[in-house]
């Protein structure tokens, strides 16, 4: 529970379900216990949306937003600079752009792109780059196979 309104009592909780195929000892399950505890607590901070990815339909309405806002802003500028680009050259860099933003966007909503956040963590590293550091320390392959962030008075977000 994050966000104390009391005794055991919050504004937002969450869970994460860490996987792995192979038997371990107390130790290493301590170790992903802890884990998975401080990727709930970055769950709920980060308000991160999706898993893995984000689903196709949601980059496509995405991209069609960011284009036409991208053209919109580099014909205004060139009109303002007096300048005239050629399509095709306007299409590229209109491309390059909005696919910086979809990036940038991945790394905001996207759990396992995100720089993860913790006490332990460095600020640099993303979710699955941690998640990789520990499955090699412990000789076995980690994953997050569910997550859920519940807030109160919100729809609860489930990857």
């Amino acid at each position: 529970l994050h966000n104390k309104r009391g005794e055991s009592l919050g504004t937002q909780a969450s869970v994460v379900a860490l996987e792995t195929q192979d038997k371990l000892d107390e130790s290493s399950i301590d170790r992903i216990q802890r884990l998975a505890d401080s990727l709930a607590i970055h769950l709920v901070g980060a308000q991160a949306l999706y898993l893995n990815q984000i689903p196709n339909e949601v980059i496509e309405k995405e991209k069609e937003i960011l284009t036409e806002a991208s053209r919109k802003e580099m014909e205004a500028a060139n009109a303002s600079k007096g300048k005239k680009v050629e399509e095709s050259v306007l299409a590229k860099r209109i491309g390059k752009k909005v696919d910086k933003r979809l990036s940038k966007l991945a790394e905001q909503v996207v759990l396992h792109k995100q720089t993860f956040v913790s006490e332990d963590a460095d600020g640099k590293a993303n979710v699955q780059t941690v998640l990789s550091r520990l499955s090699k320390e412990l000789g076995t392959k980690l994953k997050i196979s569910s997550a859920v962030r519940f807030q109160i008075g919100e729809e609860n977000v489930r990857m």
